[in-house]
């Protein structure tokens, strides 16, 4: 019998079956912390899904890094004290997908801890543009309440490192105390997808071996 596959039919089923070949994923949260430690002072660990790596958190020049003071921030400093964002005031971390993986990042979820009676303005910008734009209008949050900064398409797919860094500038004094938390009803996370990256070797022979099995039922 002769064959009747057109490279139209054979170009079809390869891009069909190597697309079945990738694994689908669902959203969950792929950095969390915990609260930081007072004595001496270090920021909150991360707990971090499996093949993400990063989270470790740092201070832009400005901040000096020290405890809330009551023990339920993630990560916490002083000396925010500007009328309009400093760009050496943020807390900052970074998130990298492990090998053979990529990232699709979907939301960062910010919960706050501000003292009463001072005015503390937050946004987000990330390494993917240098810092330039912001990914949320500034805002003033109450204590203990939490922020959603959705992220768009140009964080999908993302295979290096990309860092956060949180601006915060207050209208309290010098000693004035701003942090992050996780505590009641106040949760500071990362939420996306890890993506498992085929080998293109191993996607072409799959796709492969359907054609043949196709072919050869048709002959």
């Amino acid at each position: 019998m002769k064959h009747c596959f057109s490279h139209l039919t054979v170009v079809t089923l390869l891009s069909a079956t190597v697309l079945l070949s990738l694994p689908s994923a669902n959203a969950a949260v792929l950095v969390t912390w915990s609260n930081y430690t007072a004595s001496p002072y270090a920021p909150g660990t991360p707990s971090l899904a499996s093949n993400v790596t990063g989270g470790t958190w740092s201070f832009g020049a400005g901040v000096t890094a020290g405890p809330f003071g009551n023990g339920t921030a993630i990560v916490s400093g002083s000396n925010l004290n500007s009328a309009s964002l400093n760009p050496i005031d943020y807390f900052e971390f970074s998130i990298a997908p492990a090998p053979s993986y990529t990232l699709d990042l979907d939301t960062i979820n910010l919960g706050f801890r501000v003292p009463n009676g001072s005015t503390t303005n937050f946004t987000v910008r990330s390494s993917l543009d240098g810092f330039t734009t912001n990914l949320i209008t500034p805002f003033v949050p109450t204590n203990g309440s939490s922020t959603a900064v959705t992220l768009g398409s140009s964080f999908d797919n993302i295979s290096s490192a990309v860092t956060f860094q949180i601006y915060a500038w207050t209208s309290g004094s010098t000693g004035t105390v701003v942090g992050l938390s996780n505590g009641s009803g106040s949760l500071t996370n990362v939420v996306g997808t890890v993506v498992s990256v085929p080998e293109p070797s191993s996607a072409l022979l799959f796709g492969l071996g359907a054609v043949i099995v196709l072919w050869r039922r048709r002959a």
